[in-house]
């Protein structure tokens, strides 16, 4: 919402469609296994309806965020109606785990005018393969929602917390996590499937299993006093949301050490960055 928003500012006439039901139709199974063929009637209808508003509308230009549900069809018909197709991704586009999920796009990216990755691995794998214009765009943050402002008595209550991180469980964070926890640090996880964690009996006090959105993820962020920013290695990240979100809220950042965060802060002074459990373990504790 807020590239939509900041968009928004760039053209007084933006026309919007709403493709988050693209996979998200049906029972389970069945969405499993649209998901998993990229075909079902949810694809085939987004489809339709992007050509059917590109006719009525005749957009110069049409973004796309994260297309793995367009079709190549649907690209060469909107190039043929002269549109500049742009194509916006924040994940990894070859990480294995996307095999299915991304196959569209991996087989079609190259159909787009210009394509922005947020990834720095993917804007070399992108040239390497060439066949369009790739760019390097920064994750950011919506300064309208992440900004300091003191919680109300009852906010404290409930997201008042020494150390916390909030996303999903990689192995690699649940070791991080784990070598606080046996440290007797304090800390406090939220998001998804750290139901799957190798240690759920020793993490059990400190891992809240439920995904934060809206305004409980920001007061959260605002609510701790140390905002952990873990990398994901399955998409290869140098840098995440939090990256910047923590920060703008005013919450000390402590992330993993990368060439893009030491790029964006000054370490010991505007954050503090860790390269193993060890380090990490000793800057909660400086902190």
């Amino acid at each position: 919402m807020a590239r939509l928003k900041a968009i928004k500012t760039l053209h007084e006439f933006v026309d919007i469609l709403d493709t988050s039901f693209v996979g998200q139709k049906g029972p389970r199974l069945y969405r499993y296994a649209e998901n998993q063929a990229c075909f079902g009637m949810s694809f085939l209808e987004a489809n339709r309806l992007l050509l059917r508003k590109a006719n009525k509308v005749q957009p110069d230009v049409i973004w796309i965020d994260k297309g793995f549900w367009i079709y190549s069809l649907t690209l060469r018909m909107l190039k043929q109606r002269g549109s500049f197709l742009v194509q916006h991704n924040t994940d990894d586009l070859f990480a294995k785990h996307g095999r299915w999920a991304y196959r569209l796009l991996r087989a079609n990216w190259r159909l787009y005018d210009v394509n922005f990755t947020t990834n720095s691995w993917n804007l070399v794998e992108m040239n390497r393969r060439g066949g369009s214009q790739v760019e390097l765009t920064s994750l950011g943050y919506d300064h309208e929602r992440f900004c300091p402002r003191a919680l109300s008595d009852q906010g404290q209550a409930r997201w008042s917390h020494a150390v916390t991180f909030v996303g999903h469980w990689e192995p690699a964070t649940e070791n991080y996590v784990l070598a606080l926890v046996k440290a007797d640090l304090p800390v406090s996880i939220y998001g998804w499937n750290w139901h799957k964690a190798s240690h759920l009996r020793e993490l059990s006090g400190v891992v809240h299993a439920r995904f934060l959105g809206g305004e409980d993820y920001v007061n959260c962020l605002r609510g701790t006093k140390i905002g952990l920013g873990f990398l994901s290695k399955i998409n290869r990240n140098q840098t995440a949301g939090r990256s910047f979100e923590i920060p703008a809220c005013g919450t000390f950042l402590l992330a993993e050490r990368t060439a893009e965060h030491q790029r964006l802060y000054e370490e010991g002074t505007e954050a503090e960055f860790f390269s193993d459990p060890d380090e990490l373990v000793r800057k909660v504790r400086l902190y």
